[in-house]
């Protein structure tokens, strides 16, 4: 919020990837749905979420 990192993680990955882009596909999925689950919770909240939060994922 206001620009501040609002969630971090760091895990292992259950599954074996067979190269370095999967695995960081595996990863940008879980960060995606984490980022949408947060979305709607501000919404639900009463808060207006932008979409530049989860564009800003990726980067």
């Amino acid at each position: 919020m206001n620009g501040g990192c609002i969630s971090w993680r760091s895990k292992k990955q259950r599954t074996v990837a067979l190269s370095s882009t999967e695995a960081e596909y595996m990863a940008l999925s879980e960060a995606t749905q984490d980022a949408v689950w947060l979305k709607v919770f501000l919404c639900e909240l009463g808060e207006m979420a932008s979409d530049e939060a989860v564009k800003s994922l990726a980067h």
